[in-house]
């Protein structure tokens, strides 16, 4: 059976990582870069690349748009913007663009 002091530990516990995640959000709010998955074309790539939520749904309006590591580019793609730690690249074909 859990004491009283075991369950107010865990109270206060719980209540600072809380406070830990409201202060993270609020910095994300702020611009703050966060963690994305890879969205190379390697099925098996986990890597992630620290983006701003911004530059995140800004990149992803134009859907042949992808957000990638640097050096996970791969052909039929072209490097649209270059940033600190990652790449925009954009779909392609000898043709034109590929249609997603």
């Amino acid at each position: 059976m859990m004491t009283h002091e075991k369950r107010a530990q865990n109270e206060q516990l719980f209540r600072a990582a809380n406070d830990r995640l409201k202060d993270r959000l609020n910095q994300l709010a702020n611009g703050g870069r966060v963690p994305f998955i890879c969205e190379c074309s390697d099925g098996d790539c986990l890597e992630t690349v620290e983006v701003s939520p911004a530059k995140f749904d800004s990149v992803h309006a134009d859907q042949s748009r992808f957000i990638t590591r640097i050096g996970h580019e791969s052909a039929g793609e072209l490097v649209v913007e270059r940033h600190d730690g990652f790449v925009v690249v954009e779909k392609i074909e000898p043709r034109g663009r590929v249609s997603y």
